[in-house]
């Protein structure tokens, strides 16, 4: 019998079970947080005095000697539909991926350093069955946010090389991580979907992929992006202001009654959470050039997307370069169902990272045309949520396996 083994903590869900079950615990018993803030505080001071992980994990399960198990069965199934009402327990991959090998007749055990009170509630809603009263701590890495469904290589002068890769894209609602999200519900309130950063009970401050609502009166730190995305077309964006709008009523700008809005209706988180899309990467016989196709669905249908190559330069703090578009003319209209195609063939994108002044492609971001405008050379006039709003994407740098030359 065949066997798939799924790490459960920020791997199949967005967070670590043991210390989100513990704050409900406490909570359920009237603390406050202050509490869960000692708790964590001895545990982060064990940690970085050295204290061995196993010693650690007795000092976490001793905080519940003399409680019957029966309670925290019941703890743990209340606490996992709390989290679970919140939206967003489990990365959307990594579950569909447990249910394609369960599907399959592939049986899929979950391993975990926690406790069966707070997997079990998992486990169920998974639908995966677990035996975590016996399993050990599994040193599993969290999971890159692609899969690579199948690679070709080929023999050149210069040995082998991967030449062709399927990848696929994450449905978000955060380009950058600043702002937060480039979407906003009615509020203000940021909308994010993407990349979280928190401080772990161990003091350390990790990165996590989930779902957050940041409130809009939340005092953000400015950012220092200097960059101007349409130089030739806007060059003075930055005094440019503008209103929010919903979607479905942004003001397409000589747009009139009569031209026929084929957007009428409000565009729901849940709606654009639907989008799923895969590329696929090959290059040439000459290894000059890379081409990307694009299967794409579940995006708002008849309406306007452009695809944006993130370039290692378009990071870099002390001189970013501007990120441009996968290709010229650099948009695509989806269909009514919301599926769409699209194909680029870029020169020489992947060069060798030694070379100097290398600008290698390590991303690719779909986003939606929230004015219905094409803009030549550039992805918008404004970006980060202005007229631009990334939907599907590569989230971590890729590309890593692919060499091309001039």
């Amino acid at each position: 019998m065949s066997v798939a083994f799924f790490d459960v903590d920020e791997t199949l869900i967005t967070v670590k079970s043991m210390f989100a079950f513990l704050r409900h615990w406490l909570a359920e018993r009237g603390d406050d947080g202050g509490e869960y803030a000692r708790i964590t505080d001895e545990i982060k001071q064990l940690a970085a005095a050295g204290t061995p992980r196993e010693e650690i994990n007795r000092h976490y399960y001793r905080l519940y000697r003399g409680v019957e198990y029966a309670a925290l069965e019941e703890s743990g199934k209340r606490w996992f539909d709390a989290f679970a009402a919140d939206g967003a327990p489990f990365y959307l991959d990594t579950l569909e991926a447990l249910r394609a090998h369960r599907d399959s007749g592939v049986r899929t055990v979950l391993l975990s350093g926690s406790f069966a009170p707070a997997i079990a509630p998992v486990a169920a809603a998974a639908a995966a069955p677990t035996g975590c009263r016996d399993c050990r701590l599994a040193q599993t890495p969290r999971p890159r946010r692609r899969r690579e469904r199948h690679r070709t290589l080929r023999r050149s002068k210069s040995g082998v090389r991967m030449v062709k890769r399927l990848y696929d894209l994450t449905p978000t609602t955060q380009g950058p991580l600043y702002p937060p999200s480039e979407i906003v519900d009615a509020d203000g309130n940021f909308l994010v979907v993407g990349f979280l950063n928190e401080a772990e009970p161990d003091g350390t401050v990790t990165r996590r992929w989930g779902r957050a609502v940041v409130a809009a009166d939340t005092p953000l730190s400015a950012h220092n992006y200097p960059m101007v995305f349409a130089p030739d077309q806007l060059p003075n964006a930055g005094e440019v202001v503008r209103r929010s709008y919903p979607f479905h009523e942004v003001p397409i700008p000589d747009l009139r009654p009569e031209d026929g809005r084929k957007l009428t209706e409000p565009v729901t988180l849940g709606r654009w959470l639907e989008a799923r899309g895969t590329v696929e990467v090959a290059i040439g016989d000459d290894e000059h050039h890379a081409e990307f196709h694009f299967e794409l669905s579940g995006l708002i249908p008849d309406s306007l997307y452009t695809i944006m190559s993130l370039r290692s330069g378009d990071l870099n703090p002390a001189a970013p370069t501007r990120p441009g578009p996968l290709g010229v003319p650099n948009v695509f209209i989806t269909g009514a169902d919301g599926t769409a195609t699209y194909r680029a063939t870029l020169p020489n994108p992947f060069p060798d990272p030694a070379t100097p002044g290398a600008n290698r492609v390590i991303s690719v971001i779909v986003l939606w045309q929230s004015y219905q405008q094409n803009y030549g050379g550039a992805i918008g006039h404004f970006g980060l949520g202005g007229d631009i709003h990334a939907q599907l994407k590569l989230p971590t740098p890729t590309f890593e396996e692919f060499r091309t030359r001039p």
